[in-house]
């Protein structure tokens, strides 16, 4: 009887250590296809020609990215996707939407696509003309609603050149909306952060963000993000 009692309890330990092993497999495998999901996020930019230009040769530009980063892999949308190893992303210039925003009309397809993406970014609001503002509010606060992501993070970025009024605007409709508000316009204060110096004989474009400030906006997007999906993000970010 001794012997069949050491017997069992031996095989039990044996079945123990087995199980152990078995769980600790498996929980490394979730562990681990969990962050390989993690990095299958789509992301959706939505802006002005600091988000996307096409060729302008008449003022000197020359690229279909970003304006006045030197190539496509410095501006803010392409780091941004490498700093969050975004799988899929989009961007869409739709600076009408400023200067005319009664009459702007959006791509069905872009709402889609933005409502289905893991991460949205809209930057806007440089070119409001003041006759304009009260229509650039309700077009800024339709395009949120027509666009925040289903589940995934609304990004708004302030106003490049720090307009007050219109930041104002964008932070509030941004709040209402859930998503986070970002200033980037201390950014523009720093002459290094823009693209005086690299050799644009136009000063429209020379006034963008150069590659310096394009990393700057990218990292505080790749940040609040970070951020948010720890569980640790503030509502907003501000700088002074």
């Amino acid at each position: 009887m001794k012997n069949n009692a050491n017997h069992y309890i031996q095989r039990q330990k044996k079945y123990y250590i087995f199980t152990r092993i078995i769980t600790c497999i498996l929980v490394s495998f979730i562990v681990s296809t969990s962050y390989a999901d993690d990095s299958n996020i789509s992301a959706v930019f939505i802006g002005n020609s600091i988000t996307r230009h096409g060729p302008a040769p008449a003022i000197g530009w020359t690229g279909n990215w970003g304006m006045a980063a030197s190539v496509a892999e410095k501006d803010y949308v392409w780091q941004v996707t490498q700093k969050l190893l975004v799988k899929s992303s989009q961007s869409f210039n739709i600076s009408p939407l400023e200067s005319v925003p009664e009459g702007m009309h959006l791509q069905n397809s872009m709402l889609i696509t933005a409502r289905q993406s893991q991460l949205l970014v809209i930057q806007l609001g440089d070119n409001v003309k003041k006759e304009n503002i009260s229509n650039f509010n309700s077009a800024y606060i339709k395009l949120l609603s027509n666009t925040k992501p289903i589940q995934g993070l609304l990004i708004c970025l302030s106003t490049w050149y720090r307009n007050s009024t219109i930041d104002a605007i964008i932070e509030q409709a941004c709040d209402y909306a859930g998503g986070r508000y970002i200033q980037i316009g201390d950014i523009h204060r720093n002459p290094d952060f823009t693209a005086v110096n690299q050799g644009f004989s136009h000063s429209g474009v020379g006034s963008h963000p150069s590659d310096a400030g394009m990393a700057e906006i990218a990292k505080r997007i790749s940040v609040t993000f970070k951020e948010y999906n720890s569980g640790l993000g503030n509502h907003s970010s501000r700088q002074p």
